[in-house]
């Protein structure tokens, strides 16, 4: 498993967040919900996502940041989803991460005939 896509009743838990980060599947952190959903069920996902958010941080698990665009109204711009993100309590340099540095090693893993695993490729 490379990706664990950010769905309505996707569950993270300490466990499995933890267990990602070691084994480098990566968390998708879509902004969707932030856009499409109101009042108190915007706040319960934001408050979701701030737990998440926190133990991301904490073990370094590899993270996307996606719109989640369901239709072209709901895309956004890099910059936007940087800001957005700012609301689950991703610092401007970390959630840069997640929209550059993280969705180029994920492409180069699956990509890279060469790439194990990180930290590990075959040498010619």
């Amino acid at each position: 498993m490379d990706v664990i896509l950010d769905h309505p009743g996707r569950e993270l838990d300490y466990t499995t967040l933890k267990l990602a980060g070691e084994r480098g599947v990566f968390i998708d952190v879509s902004t969707l919900p932030l856009i499409t959903e109101r009042g108190m069920r915007r706040m319960r996902f934001i408050e979701k996502n701030r737990d998440v958010v926190r133990i991301i941080k904490k073990f370094r698990v590899p993270f996307l940041l996606t719109s989640g665009a369901v239709s072209p109204r709901t895309m956004r711009s890099p910059g936007d989803l940087v800001t957005l993100a700012g609301l689950y309590g991703f610092e401007e340099k970390i959630a840069l991460k997640g929209i550059s540095e993280y969705p180029v090693k994920l492409i180069r893993k699956k990509m890279d005939s060469n790439f194990i695993l990180n930290g590990l490729e075959v040498l010619d």
